[in-house]
């Protein structure tokens, strides 16, 4: 993508090789940093790529100021019925748990081991490279382990439903929204109806040979992919 379009990766706070400050991350606190990257940053209308729980911030920034986005492209994004979830009772006393230094952190090693990640990946759907598996489970847990216990901030938000917003009113208004979705993931048809339900104007392109991650399963799918809609 890089030789024909001038492109932005961004590790959001807390994820990635980004700071892991100990705060409550939200999708609206994501919102205003992805609105402030574009109009300090790339200062000109641009298309916005973003997978699973990540779309939610896509689909909102968009609907906030749709003078900065152009293309809203969505790989595999999150379940409307699982984006619209609140905080509750039990999510707020598992966000405590794992909050705690010694306890909490252990809690959030044992979720985050490879084994419990495998077990996740597997439920998902079904792989044309039966290494895919492997490969996923290490680039996962590398990535939920890169800053030591620090990771565990996220992911208690994440898991406390702190970082979902009610997308479907945001899904009805918007225009130039694209999804690719893994041909082999477990409940893509639930996804695409779920969306296309709200917005029926929504792209939808299965990305053949993926499951869960088709920007790593079947890259060069993707990229074409996001050629034709970008240009």
């Amino acid at each position: 993508m890089s030789k024909t379009h001038k492109v932005y990766a961004i590790d959001l706070l807390g994820c990635g090789y980004s700071d892991k400050p100990n705060i409550t991350y939200t999708t609206f606190m994501y919102v205003q940093i992805l609105e402030s990257f574009i109009k300090d940053i790339v200062k000109e209308k641009t298309d916005i790529i973003a997978s699973e729980l990540a779309s939610s911030i896509a689909i909102m920034a968009s609907c906030y100021n749709s003078n900065i986005i152009h293309n809203i492209i969505l790989i595999n994004p999150i379940e409307i019925k699982k984006a619209i979830l609140i905080p509750d009772k039990n999510s707020i006393i598992r966000k405590k748990m794992i909050h705690i230094p010694i306890l909490g952190t252990l809690l959030y090693n044992i979720c985050t081991s490879q084994n419990n990640i495998k077990k996740e990946l597997l439920s998902q759907g079904s792989y044309a490279n039966l290494k895919m598996p492997e490969l996923l489970t290490q680039i996962k847990h590398e990535t939920a382990h890169l800053s030591g216990y620090a990771s565990k901030y996220i992911y208690m938000c994440i898991d406390g439903y702190y970082t979902t917003a009610s997308i479907d009113k945001a899904i009805q208004k918007l225009n130039d929204i694209h999804i690719l979705i893994g041909e082999h993931l477990k409940n893509s048809d639930d996804i695409i109806a779920q969306y296309c339900s709200l917005n029926k104007n929504i792209s939808v392109t299965a990305i053949k040979n993926s499951a869960v991650c088709p920007e790593i399963e079947n890259s060069l799918s993707v990229v074409k992919t996001i050629r034709k809609i970008c240009n």
